[in-house]
């Protein structure tokens, strides 16, 4: 018997409308009443998947920001793994392709350095959107 499921999101979890589908949400409580423990790991911020979770009315843990951040159900910080200020700043300055855009988790906020509508659809049911701001000059700490 499993003791743990542990699932991302996106294309996972969520269907192509970024919304958890009936079966889904079916199955997850399933889970939850055998007492398995359902674990959502993913690259967003907690505050984003915090609303997920919460619309769906389970006790989760969540590993967010790429593992970066653990929260217990009841949102109490597990672990959390911030990179030094010398180091962001360094990576906000690389040179980086066009097509990448630099994504910061700075706190509870989501900052961006140009205008990413597109994000927004992955976010819509939590709500969580980002801020646009000089990724170079932010404070890095």
């Amino acid at each position: 018997m499993y003791k743990a499921v542990v699932s991302d999101l996106d294309g996972t979890l969520l269907n192509t409308q970024h919304q958890i589908s009936a079966h889904t949400r079916h199955t997850l409580h399933r889970l939850h009443q055998q007492g398995i423990q359902v674990v959502v790991a993913t690259g967003r911020h907690q505050v984003d998947v915090q609303g997920i979770r919460d619309a769906l009315g389970l006790e989760l843990f969540l590993i967010t920001a790429n593992g970066a951040v653990i929260h217990d159900p009841q949102d109490r910080l597990i672990y959390n793994q911030v990179l030094s200020p010398e180091v962001a700043q360094e990576l906000v300055e690389i040179a980086r392709p066009p097509e990448v855009v630099l994504n910061v988790y700075r706190g509870d906020a989501w900052c961006v350095e140009e205008e990413q509508p597109g994000y927004l659809d992955f976010h819509k049911d939590s709500g969580f959107g980002y801020q646009l701001v000089d990724l170079i000059a932010l404070d890095k700490q």
